[in-house]
């Protein structure tokens, strides 16, 4: 048996060295034998090539897939049917509302999402925004957890694109009504390195309820553009800018389907670090119980009333649109610390506190007087992280520190809360435990029912006259 396999290898060896004996004489030969063709041969070879390579390039410029950094291997990869460009206006938190119903028009017309920077709402002050670099955008995925978006939405970065030879172009601009075409935002959009000229179709489709007509009507215009900007806020969908959306599935396709979108934005490492630290040094520990409440007079304007004492209910009326807040929030913030505390069988909680920079010392004032201490995430705690100075991202992170919050109170006309409250319903908190200050309108902005959910029974019933100052201890008592 041995001889056999011994006998079996050496005639193996042989038939290989013949082979490669075999293989070097016809090479040798064929140029011996075709002397005429091998130049022929080989300009035929070298024309076939460079046709391959230019049918090859051709085919991935118009249809292969952008090719994702090796990192994002399991990201959802692009669409075929081209990208929408989200065109968003105003401040941050209008700007993520457009940007969620973006992805809503994403899915319905099965096309990538464009992630780009978040432009600062000052971005043409650098001093009202907070200094030195306030103005600067924001990277995306220093705000939201881009890879973990990627996992469940085609989307691709702005950066990405233009590393594969995008040059900001929009193929046509898109809108329903013309309401953020106006310089000032046309301006927020060019900061974005984005452009189109006098040949770039503009498109209005005048309303939008998300019907199937809608959606057909909507879907013939965008299938002939690969890059398409879209302006986006309470656009896709009614009331997302507000306190009083509804968080629950309506069966309405756009409202559902943003309720989903909304799962999928999580905010970033950084933002969540930031925010344990802060828990940590100044909320009374990383799992310390706490209320967050967002005092928010709307318009802009009516801060200057808030700042001069003593309060203008008239001129309140007439400039701000929750006039009443002023008189109200005091109050309704003690009834809700007291709930909280007697559910959390403790007392000393903290008040956290979102409110714009200006209106802080007003409002300390006003919960000192009740024996509440506010605390605040202030510019110095963000220029320590992040090195420098941005209202702007200042409320992102107080939006996340009010998420975690055990309950949230929020100022319902304004986006700030409305974005709270959807984060809030991410993760999974209770709706009983948020809600927003009640009977805090003008008289002449009336309240519409169920759009203000009060924190305590009765306190719909209050008179818009400010509310009898009352202790804390005092209102601990039996």
């Amino acid at each position: 048996m041995e001889q056999r396999c011994r006998r079996g290898r050496q005639e193996a060896k042989g038939e290989r060295t013949a082979h490669k004996r075999l293989a070097g004489r016809r090479v040798q030969m064929a140029p011996a034998m075709y002397p005429a063709l091998a130049p022929l041969l080989c300009m035929l070879w070298l024309i076939a090539c460079s046709a391959l390579r230019e049918a090859g390039a051709r085919s991935m410029e118009n249809f292969a897939p952008l090719a994702l950094p090796p990192a994002s291997a399991k990201r959802i990869p692009i669409l075929e049917g081209g990208f929408i460009y989200p065109l968003l206006p105003f401040g941050p938190g209008n700007q993520l509302v457009g940007l969620r119903e973006a992805l809503v028009l994403g899915r319905l017309f099965k096309r990538t999402v464009v992630i780009h920077e978040i432009v600062p709402l000052h971005y043409d002050d650098e001093k009202i925004e907070g200094g030195h670099g306030g103005t600067r955008p924001l990277d995306f995925d220093m705000l939201y957890d881009l890879d973990h978006l990627s996992r469940h939405q085609s989307v691709v970065t702005q950066a990405e694109l233009q590393a594969k030879g995008w040059n900001g172009h929009l193929d046509i601009v898109a809108s329903v009504g013309k309401r953020f075409f106006e310089e000032y935002n046309l301006n927020r959009f060019r900061l974005l390195n984005i452009s189109w000229d006098e040949d770039t179709p503009f498109m209005d489709f005048h309303n939008f309820n998300c019907t199937t007509s809608d959606l057909r009507r909507m879907a013939e215009p965008l299938s002939k553009s690969k890059y398409a900007g879209f302006a986006l806020y309470q656009t896709a969908v009614p009331d997302t800018g507000a306190a009083c959306f509804r968080l629950k599935a309506t069966g309405h396709v756009c409202h559902d389907l943003y309720l989903q979108v909304s799962l999928s934005l999580v905010r970033s490492p950084y933002i969540l670090d930031i925010v344990r630290r802060f828990r940590e040094q100044s909320l009374g520990g990383a799992n310390a119980p706490y209320l967050a409440v967002h005092i928010r007079p709307y318009e802009d304007r009516c801060m200057e009333v808030w700042k001069k004492e003593p309060y203008n209910d008239t001129r309140a009326s007439e400039m701000c649109k929750n006039g009443n807040l002023y008189n109200v929030f005091v109050q309704q913030t003690l009834e809700q610390m007291q709930k909280l505390e007697q559910n959390a069988s403790s007392t000393g909680l903290s008040l956290f506190v979102m409110a714009h920079p200006v209106l802080r010392p007003i409002i300390t004032k006003l919960y000192e007087q009740a024996d509440l201490h506010p605390v605040y995430y202030n510019m110095p705690d963000l220029e320590d992280v992040v090195g420098f100075r941005s209202l702007s991202l200042l409320g992102m992170v107080e939006e996340e520190i009010a998420t975690q919050a055990d309950y949230f109170l929020g100022s319902h006309v304004s986006s700030m809360t409305a974005t709270v409250l959807q984060d809030r319903f991410a993760r999974g908190k209770s709706f009983r435990s948020a809600g927003t200050f009640g009977n805090s309108l003008s008289k002449y902005y009336p309240e519409k029912k169920g759009t203000s959910k009060s924190p305590s029974k009765g306190s719909s019933k209050r008179s818009s006259k400010r509310s009898k100052k009352t202790s804390r201890k005092a209102l601990s008592a039996p």
